[in-house]
């Protein structure tokens, strides 16, 4: 992904959402992009440790109102991939928690799975 040059929106992200497969000896279905773009990824200030992985609530801002994510076959649900590209090295990943499209734009709260 091109990195873009907006300050506000500095990174990049895509949203991936994949389809439950009818065939019991195939683990996944297809793997479908439903957001590719710039974001802007922070802490939300939640993290728990229990278990053998670190987790934290991360938020994810992408510039797109709700009349546009009309424009789009899909949107994001809960449990989608979301992997936000922060600088040429470090990435995020993670799951869906909550979808908050506005007036203003799209918030996404999700689950962010330190490895």
């Amino acid at each position: 992904m091109s990195r873009p040059d907006n300050p506000r929106f500095p990174h990049t992200c895509e949203i991936t959402h994949v389809e439950e497969s009818d065939d019991p000896m195939q683990d996944e279905g297809e793997s479908i992009t439903i957001y590719q773009g710039c974001c802007r990824s922070s802490a939300q200030q939640t993290t728990n440790d229990s278990g053998e992985v670190i987790t934290s609530t991360r938020r994810l801002s992408i510039p797109l109102k709700r009349a546009d994510w009309k424009k789009y076959k899909r949107r994001p649900r809960v449990g989608d991939t979301v992997i936000v590209d922060v600088d040429d090295i470090d990435f995020e990943y993670g799951y869906i928690l909550d979808f908050l499209p506005n007036n203003l734009g799209t918030t996404i709260l999700y689950k962010y799975i330190r490895n």
